[in-house]
């Protein structure tokens, strides 16, 4: 539930959809790789001064975290840093978000929804869509 003290900004970058330890051998950029983006928006919102959570896929269970960031309270918005090959994970995460506090926005960012804004923007369980970079777009 959001209230007017809450400050904490959730990122999220959701797992591959594909199978990383299948594919990984073939090309190098399949392999986990640090979420700069998100890093960068971390540090903008730091510094505005929000408490900010990253929440990396690549590594931990997105689910199991998010519920628990989430359940925490005081949670202003959650942001998604989507590439197309993370698309599926991507709505179930920001279903399941919406399935915790209906009230919080859900804010995709990345390559997909700088492609495709529109199309990212039916998806019932996103608010907003940033096409291009969201660091001065994630501050208003």
């Amino acid at each position: 539930m959001t209230t007017k003290t809450a400050n904490k900004v959730i990122l999220v970058n959701p797992p591959p959809d594909y199978d990383r330890e299948t594919y990984k051998r073939f090309d190098i950029s399949m392999a986990a790789g640090t979420p700069f983006g998100l890093l960068l928006l971390a540090t903008i919102l730091r510094k505005a001064g929000f408490t900010v959570r990253i929440i990396d896929g690549q590594i931990v269970d997105c689910s199991k975290e998010l519920a628990a960031e989430m359940l925490n309270k005081n949670v202003l918005c959650i942001g998604f840093s989507v590439m197309t090959s993370q698309l599926e994970n991507a709505q179930e995460l920001s279903a399941l978000a919406k399935g915790i506090d209906k009230q919080i926005p859900v804010i995709w960012g990345g390559f997909h929804p700088s492609i495709l804004p529109d199309e990212v923007m039916q998806f019932p369980s996103v608010d907003f869509a940033i096409a291009g970079e969201g660091d001065v777009a994630l501050l208003q």
